[in-house]
């Protein structure tokens, strides 16, 4: 019982967080693509100062 109980709060989190996601625009290809220029941007600042990770 505790089990699937666990596992119904699990998927209910994840789809309330998907939902909300997608009510911010979180979800599309678009969004992504910024995403990684933003890493790229980061990783590069980061090598560019000498650092390593």
């Amino acid at each position: 019982m505790e089990s699937a109980l666990r596992d119904k709060l699990l998927s209910n989190s994840a789809h309330i967080a998907a939902d909300y996601e997608r009510a911010q625009g979180r979800d599309t290809t678009a969004h992504f693509a910024e995403a990684e220029a933003e890493r790229v941007a980061l990783a590069d600042a980061i090598r560019a100062d000498g650092a390593t990770w």
